[in-house]
């Protein structure tokens, strides 16, 4: 009668092989990238229009435990929460000539010095909004800007 006929599959498992052997490398090398802490970010304002279109950003980084940093015009200053630094700080913002805003960076757990901060600045009608950061980041100051103020 007739003979069988068999199909190799030695030539697909190859390939299928060196797809998920590619496949477990690329995930390995993104893997390493992204390893929480140590990370350094930097505000930049993106200019692609919204609210805040012209205006000058500063920033106030919330640390916790009543710590903050004041940001603006490239450089950074440490201040607590009842400090006479910070209403001095949004004092300028709200009395500058140029269009200014606020940014609070918010890690976790100091949403009651967010509060605090916010309550601030709205009450000297400064333009402000928030940004949530990861508590390993660790955040340098933005480029100095033509009509910021000084932290």
């Amino acid at each position: 009668m007739g003979s069988a006929v068999g199909v190799d599959l030695f030539a697909f498992m190859n390939i299928m092989a060196a797809t998920i052997g590619v496949q477990a490398l690329l995930i390995g090398s993104i893997a390493l990238q992204l390893r929480p802490g140590g990370q350094s970010v930097q505000f930049v304002p993106s200019g692609s229009g919204g609210n805040h279109q012209g205006k000058v950003a500063n920033y106030v980084l919330l640390q916790g435990k009543g710590q903050l940093e004041l940001l603006a015009d490239g450089r950074r200053e440490r201040a607590t929460i009842n400090s006479p630094q910070l209403g001095a700080f949004l004092d300028r913002i709200a009395q500058a000539a140029a269009p200014q805003y606020l940014v609070i960076g918010v890690k976790p757990g100091t949403y009651l010095e967010f509060n605090l901060v916010r309550a601030q600045a709205e009450a000297k009608g400064i333009a402000l909004g928030y940004e949530p950061l990861d508590p390993q980041w660790s955040v340098k100051p933005p480029p100095a800007s033509a009509g910021a103020v000084a932290p």
